[in-house]
């Protein structure tokens, strides 16, 4: 029987797994719209990174046993989370996400000490706008990118991979509320846009191995499993109470750090 470590180093991604019970997910999705209600009120806009230094949802989703078990299966027991990202398309949404590779901008390396887990709140299929991968891709290399300009491409950079798509490469990886994805930092990947009635909420959470490297500059992360015995990263407290003044203090350094950008 093939591990999901050898399965995942093969393919590039793997899908699903059960993270949270529909209720639980129901329940973030309604903490999603609540938290950005007060995000406006406290910075004046919407925040989309780093929420789990200040909620204690977010936080208990980002150190969930479950989770935690899966990520331990491909980078063992000592875990770093590196970023917490809300992705968002509202019913209709021409939000679309350009075929790229997470390894372009991120300044994070080995990229083997890296996992992105992709959490659906609410369903994530083709017709909303899931996440799709070009399995294998990931043994590549780093491929070029050009910086595109559409307003529509939910990256900061509209950064598109320079390669051919065979859309009958293409996997689209549906999830129901509450399952998760995972996919490597180098797998070329990305998403359509919502073409349905239903919104698309989900969130990213990026693990690392202690061992990982930022080459950009000094950067924090949440110790959520083991130990660090590399010191390679400032550790952020996690949040005593939601929204308290410590909470503000560390996410407001944080977001000013590379991993404010996902």
């Amino acid at each position: 029987m093939t591990s999901l470590k050898t399965a995942f180093e093969r393919d590039g991604y793997a899908y699903p797994f059960r993270v949270l019970d529909p209720d639980e997910a129901s329940e973030a999705a309604s903490g999603y719209d609540r938290f950005q209600q007060r995000a406006r009120k406290i910075f004046g806009e919407q925040q989309r990174f780093k929420a789990h230094l200040l909620v204690g949802w977010m936080d208990r989703i980002v150190h969930h046993p479950k989770l935690l078990d899966v990520v331990e299966d491909i980078l063992g027991p000592d875990i770093l989370c590196w970023s917490s990202d809300f992705f968002v398309k509202k019913a209709h949404d021409p939000g679309f996400v350009s075929f790229h590779q997470d390894t372009t901008y991120a300044g994070l390396e080995p990229f083997d000490g890296i996992l992105n887990c992709w959490l659906a709140l609410t369903p994530s299929r083709k017709e909303n706008g899931c996440l799709r991968v070009l399995p294998g891709t990931h043994k590549l290399g780093q491929l070029d990118h050009e910086t595109t300009s559409s307003e529509a491409n939910m990256l900061f950079f509209g950064q598109t991979a320079q390669i051919d798509v065979d859309e009958r490469d293409v996997v689209d990886m549906e999830l129901e509320p509450g399952e998760m994805s995972l996919h490597h930092m180098a797998v070329v990947h990305g998403s359509q846009p919502n073409r349905s009635d239903t919104p698309r909420l989900g969130v990213v959470l990026r693990y690392i191995r202690p061992d990982v490297r930022q080459i950009k500059a000094r950067d924090s992360a949440t110790l959520v499993h083991g130990t660090d015995r590399h010191g390679h990263f400032d550790l952020e407290p996690r949040p005593e109470a939601d929204w308290s003044d410590a909470a503000i203090v560390a996410f407001k350094d944080a977001i000013n750090r590379p991993s404010a950008l996902g």
